[in-house]
């Protein structure tokens, strides 16, 4: 993977804004000879550039769903889409899969909010186990858009349709550092998630968290980064590099969603990370001594290790109950609290029996 400079930042993808455009129709082409043969039928041809054809004038947008619509999903998979502009061009090496074209048509919100500091995060609290009182907070990111809260799967769907994953990967870190870094009290820590799949040179990509740190008088050592798709990272090295960079700054580290996928273990032994959270659903919400064999497994893998434990989704007392009984340090969940702009401190509406 090639390294770039550390004082190359201007080059930096994440700190680029995201194109804003209003795009006046669509060009489309099928790689399938009989897809553009059922596409010749529906929409006029591009003029002297007869292969692509295209979606223009009033109500473009849904003329084109509707068209859309009677094609099977492996038909629209022959299918790339550009934009076209006010004045009538388009980029032929700049179309991309025709659903991931028609899910950045329908965000056209998400330019603006990357762009003009709409990101709000949201803080769930992270409670202990045994008193139930507040470890943490995780970041979650949300906008509102049109008097609707945008939801963080939105928000991230609307990202990779725009292709502006680093964008949104740096803004949604170091906003959250900036707005819920301050909110914390005495040795509260704050989760905050990374795609590590966008940080393709430590040192540059993370500075703009240690400035972030910085300017709010967030400590480092209250920062977690937490490993988002760990398990589909295919470059196992560089994942370390990153982790290492992180902790080398004085932060912890986080994997999400263990016990998902069968390098679980691997993953915990390769990276050392300080917290592994267990995905949702590995404890049921009633369950029983033989739904938790692989969770005692990986808590037992974890704890050996040093590790600290997290569990998420816990909706349930008896889920609760379940995590106390396996040895479980910690849990996020409805139960204990739900995302909220501001900080919530009694997240736990009971306290485990000893």
């Amino acid at each position: 993977m090639p390294q770039l400079s550390r004082h190359a930042g201007h080059a930096c993808k994440c700190r680029q804004p995201v194109p804003e455009t209003r795009p006046q129709g669509v060009a489309i082409l099928s790689d399938s000879p009989m897809v553009s043969g059922k596409l010749s039928g529906m929409l006029e041809p591009l003029p002297n550039t007869p292969a692509f054809r295209t979606a223009l004038g009033e109500g473009w947008l849904e003329s084109l769903k509707e068209a859309l619509a009677r094609f099977s999903p492996i038909e629209r998979q022959s299918m790339r889409g550009s934009p076209i502009d006010a004045a009538g061009g388009f980029d032929p090496w700049g179309a991309v899969a025709i659903d991931t074209l028609i899910e950045r048509l329908e965000t056209q919100w998400f330019p603006a909010m990357m762009n003009r500091g709409g990101l709000i995060p949201y803080m769930q609290p992270i409670a202990r186990v045994a008193d139930g009182s507040v470890f943490a907070y995780e970041a979650l990111a949300r906008a509102e858009i049109d008097g609707r809260l945008i939801g963080g799967g939105q928000i991230v769907d609307a990202a990779r349709a725009h292709g502006a994953m680093f964008q949104f990967d740096q803004v949604s870190r170091t906003t959250a550092i900036r707005t819920c870094g301050p909110k914390l009290l005495g040795d509260e820590k704050l989760f905050i998630n990374f795609i590590p799949m966008v940080i393709y040179d430590p040192e540059l990509c993370l500075q703009s968290c240690w400035a972030a740190a910085k300017e709010s008088n967030t400590p480092l050592s209250s920062l977690v980064f937490e490993v988002v798709e760990s398990e589909q990272f295919p470059d196992i090295e560089h994942l370390k590099r990153i982790l290492k960079t992180y902790q080398d700054h004085g932060a912890q580290v986080a994997l999400d969603d263990l016990g998902t996928g069968h390098t679980a273990l691997s993953y915990i032994d390769e990276l050392s990370p300080n917290y592994i959270k267990l995905a949702k659903g590995l404890i049921p919400e009633s369950p029983r001594a033989d739904d938790l064999k692989l969770v005692r497994g990986l808590v037992e893998h974890a704890k050996g290790r040093g590790i600290t434990v997290l569990v998420e989704g816990v909706e349930t007392e008896a889920q609760l109950k379940a995590a106390a009984d396996l040895g479980i340090d910690l849990a996020q969940g409805w139960l204990l609290g739900r995302p909220a702009p501001e900080p919530v401190r009694n997240a736990c509406p009971m306290k485990i029996a000893a």
